[in-house]
C-alpha cells in the first residue's frame, strides 16, 4: 500500500492535469468560473489525489469519504453540485486506471466509496440523482429531438440539474436550485442552446421525480428570467 500510495504522489501533477482537461470538455467551468477557476480546479484535484493517498495509506475509506463530504459542502456554497465533485473524483479514477499498475484496485475501490458516500440515501433526496450517463427518460430522447441535439448532452444536463435538485432538498436549500438556473439560463443560451431549452428541460424531468421535487422544480421555472 506504501508503494501505491508513493506512486499516485508522485503521479499527481500529470494524472491532474489530464483530469482537469477532460473536465473542461464541460463548458461549465471555463463560463461558471474563467481562469481563476482553473486553479482552483487544479489545487483541488491535487487534494482529491493526496487525500487518496492517504486513505491508501490508511487502507480505509474514511479519510476519503470524511474529505469529500467536507469538500461537497464548500463546493455546493459556490455554484457546483454534488455530481460535479463525483465527476471529478471518478476522472481521476479512470487516469488511475489507464495507468494499469497492478496493484490500483485498492486506490480505486476507495474512489467508488468516496463517490458512493455522496449519494443522499434519506428522503427527500435519495434517487433523485443518476448514475453517470444521466436518466434515461423517454421525454429527454423527444427534448433530444426537439431541440436537435445529442441525446447523451442532454442526459448531461439532466443529470447535473437533479443532482442541483437532490442538493436543494437534502440542505432545505431551495436557493441552491434556483440561483443555478438563473445563472444557467443564460449559459445555454451562450453555448447556442435555444431560449426555450431549460424550460423545455425542466418540463422533461418533472413529471419524473416526486411530489415535493416536481414541486420545486416547477417553481424553478416558474422563477427563470
Amino acid at each position: 500500500m506504501t508503494d501505491l500510495a508513493t506512486r499516485l504522489l508522485a503521479a499527481t501533477p500529470r494524472l491532474n492535469t489530464a483530469a482537469l482537461a477532460d473536465e473542461n470538455a464541460d463548458p461549465f467551468w471555463w463560463d461558471r468560473y474563467g481562469e481563476r477557476g482553473q486553479q482552483f480546479m487544479l489545487e483541488d484535484g491535487e487534494h482529491h489525489f493526496r487525500y487518496l493517498a492517504e486513505a491508501v495509506r490508511a487502507g480505509h475509506p474514511h479519510v476519503l469519504v470524511r474529505y469529500a463530504r467536507w469538500l461537497r459542502s464548500v463546493m455546493l456554497t459556490r455554484g457546483m453540485c454534488s455530481e460535479h465533485l463525483a465527476d471529478g473524483l471518478r476522472v481521476r479514477a479512470r487516469h488511475i486506471a489507464a495507468e494499469a499498475w497492478p496493484d490500483a484496485s485498492p486506490a480505486l475501490a476507495l474512489v467508488d466509496a468516496a463517490v458512493a458516500s455522496l449519494e443522499y440515501t434519506a428522503p427527500p433526496a435519495a434517487g433523485l440523482a443518476p448514475a453517470p450517463g444521466g436518466p434515461a427518460f423517454a421525454s429527454l430522447s423527444a427534448l433530444a429531438t426537439d431541440q436537435d441535439l445529442e441525446l447523451a448532452a442532454v442526459r448531461f444536463d439532466a443529470r447535473h440539474i437533479l443532482s442541483y435538485l437532490a442538493d436543494a432538498l437534502a440542505l432545505a436549500r431551495p436557493d441552491l436550485l434556483h440561483d443555478h438556473l438563473h445563472w444557467r439560463r443564460g449559459f445555454e443560451v451562450r453555448r447556442g442552446r435555444s431560449a426555450d431549452y431549460l424550460p423545455a428541460h425542466l418540463d422533461a424531468l418533472t413529471p419524473h421525480v416526486h411530489a415535493d421535487a416536481a414541486a420545486l422544480l416547477r417553481a424553478a421555472r416558474e422563477a427563470l428570467p
